[in-house]
């Protein structure tokens, strides 16, 4: 049996990537979600949602 620690190095990194992509992408969603609570003056609401996303 052959070890490919190399590659399996390389799909950590990928993985990990993805993982950081995706959170990214989930805070960026939260602050448009947020925004649209600011558009219908819902700004209790809006400033719950963006406080949470600044903790992360």
């Amino acid at each position: 049996m052959i070890r490919r620690p190399v590659a399996q190095n390389s799909k950590k990194i990928a993985v990990s990537g993805m993982a950081e992509q995706h959170r990214e992408y989930s805070l960026e969603l939260q602050t448009q979600i947020a925004r649209t609570y600011g558009l219908e003056a819902n700004f209790k609401k809006a400033h719950e949602i963006l406080d949470s996303v600044e903790k992360t």
